[in-house]
């Protein structure tokens, strides 16, 4: 009876740490399957391959006009979502679709957008691509071709 008193305390000590360890595998694995779905919302893998560049924004202070050369200089096609354009008090928001509109472009294609009724004194415009705010292009007023 002496020998059956360990070997019971043994059996229940190990009963114990199998269920612990059940417990805590299971929340651990509910977290992380939780935190990768979040860094997927946050991050889109093909973001890296959909860059732009502005080629040329020619402004025209006169007219409260600006026209502006966007290229697709990725590896995947790229929409534009949003043109913002900003002077020293205010920010202006353009969205595609709405106030211009501007097909997904290709991998090198090259396609201009024109604005109207800015705001006045413009010294930057940001163009950024739908899903991947991370590749936004800002623009600043040193680099415009007043006209």
């Amino acid at each position: 009876m002496k020998s059956l008193s360990p070997l019971v305390a043994l059996i229940i000590a190990v009963s114990i740490t199998i269920t612990v360890a059940i417990f805590v595998s299971s929340w651990y694995l509910s977290l992380v399957q939780s935190e990768t779905g979040k860094a997927k919302k946050n991050t889109n893998i093909e973001c890296a391959y959909a860059t732009i560049n502005v080629d040329e924004v020619v402004y025209s202070p006169s007219t409260n006009e600006m026209k502006i050369r966007i290229r697709a200089s990725g590896t995947v096609p790229v929409e534009i979502e949003k043109i913002t354009v900003v002077n020293e008090s205010y920010v202006q928001v353009f969205e595609n679709g709405k106030d211009f509109t501007l097909p997904i472009l290709e991998p090198g294609d090259v396609n201009y957008v024109i604005l109207k009724n800015l705001i006045p004194n413009v010294v930057e415009v940001d163009i950024t691509p739908k899903g991947c705010e991370l590749n936004t292009v800002y623009v600043k007023r040193d680099f415009f071709v007043i006209s």
